[in-house]
């Protein structure tokens, strides 16, 4: 892993570890763990800010993506269908369509 990504990645999980309950910490670890492959690592932090934050469309995505990725695929289509009508609600048509792609390629 490049020394970079890999001060992203301590910058977030310092800031997660002196407040657990930052949304913006918990996603920011997550999509940084997410960047480096490290989906199952990623995947407690995007749930973790959905707890916090319930509306926050990409946070359902990436952790869908990262459910998908370590075959937990079952898990992630109701996280899509709720991050779904959340873009909806939010008149932000670019995750719809992210969305709908992605349930299209699920069993």
């Amino acid at each position: 892993m490049p020394a970079e990504q890999q001060q992203r990645i301590e910058k977030w999980r310092k800031l997660v570890e002196a407040n657990p309950d930052h949304e913006l910490a918990r996603f920011s670890l997550g999509s940084a763990l997410f960047d480096e492959g490290r989906f199952a690592d990623a995947e407690p932090h995007f749930a973790r800010a959905l707890e916090l934050k319930g509306d926050w469309v990409m946070a359902y995505i990436l952790r869908a993506k990262c459910l998908i990725r370590i075959g937990r695929a079952a898990e992630a289509k109701p996280l899509l269908e709720k991050g779904r009508d959340h873009s909806i609600q939010q008149h932000h048509q670019s995750p719809v369509e992210e969305i709908d792609a992605i349930l299209a390629d699920l069993p």
